[in-house]
């Protein structure tokens, strides 16, 4: 019985032991009066309070709406020369100058606009858009309102996205794509499209597109954005086509999209579309034959 005891008061005594430093941490961490760290520890307790106001700061920070030159919009001077159709260069926050256009105006913003009244007759921009962007509110121009410019893609079909609606024209850029892709077989018909980010009028003309065929074939668009109808309070046709009929190996190669602008501003803006023709293999031929004959 006094064995069990002594092993019992053995095993004790080492939890007693093994507790002490924890509890000399607790205690050691915080002042028993007043709730302050103090000692080696109450460093690390010291950092910990001091960095949260940096992390809230920091993020804090990061949610602030970005301004012109963090979104790499250039300040306008004169509206004829610097905004896209429609535009107009207006004073914003910061008290720098951009410009706003109608292209760029969401559904949810109105159409036409009477140019006597206040601005806030255009409403404005969703919280999101506030959210992110520190640009000027919808504007009243010659009776239609204006919008800063887009950022987000715009929707053609399911599947393709065209670049967002800019309002200052040295911000032009033009996208090519491939429908129904970048690769056809032989005899099908395909479609090549040179969209750029802007309304056209003004700046690049029906003939404004060519499409480079290897460095060395133009190629004329079978479409222009000008055999399209421009509606008020509807996006503006952007798109050059080229429609591509009973493909053969000779359509096939890169196409570049070339734009020529008129105006102020000469903008050189390219792209690049790789297209290819396959070939189709009857699936009832004799491969073997076919490959060896």
């Amino acid at each position: 019985m006094m064995r069990v005891a002594v092993s019992w008061l053995w095993w004790l005594s080492w939890i007693f032991l093994l507790l002490r430093p924890a509890g000399f941490y607790v205690s050691a961490s915080v002042h028993p009066a007043s709730g302050a760290p103090y000692g080696e520890e109450s460093n690390i307790m010291a950092e910990t309070t001091i960095s949260l106001p940096r992390q809230l700061s920091t993020a804090i920070l990061s949610s602030e709406p970005k301004t012109l030159t963090e979104l790499g919009i250039p300040e306008c001077d004169d509206s004829a020369k610097d905004c896209a159709y429609g535009g107009k260069c207006i004073l914003g926050p910061g008290g720098r100058r951009s410009c706003l256009c109608p292209a760029s105006c969401p559904g949810s913003i109105p159409v036409s606009c009477q140019a006597e009244k206040n601005d806030d007759y255009c409403m404005s921009m969703s919280d999101d858009y506030r959210e992110k962007y520190s640009l000027p509110e919808p504007a009243c121009h010659m009776g239609i309102c204006v919008c800063p410019p887009m950022f987000d893609p715009w929707k053609m079909y399911e599947s393709i996205k065209l670049l967002p609606f800019k309002c200052d024209r040295r911000q032009l850029k033009v996208q090519g794509v491939a429908l129904p892709a970048d690769s056809v077989y032989q005899g099908t018909d395909a479609m090549l499209l040179c969209c750029i980010n802007m309304d056209p009028r003004t700046f690049v003309t029906y003939d404004g597109i060519d499409f480079i065929q290897n460095s060395s074939i133009i190629r004329e668009p079978t479409n222009t954005p000008y055999d399209e109808k421009f509606t008020d309070g509807f996006a503006p046709p952007r798109c050059w086509s080229l429609d591509i009929k009973n493909a053969q190996f000779s359509d096939g190669g890169s196409y570049l999209c070339h734009v020529r602008t008129i105006g102020h501003h000469e903008i050189p803006a390219n792209f690049t579309i790789e297209f290819a023709v396959k070939v189709i293999i009857d699936q009832f031929m004799d491969i073997d034959h076919y490959v060896f004959s």
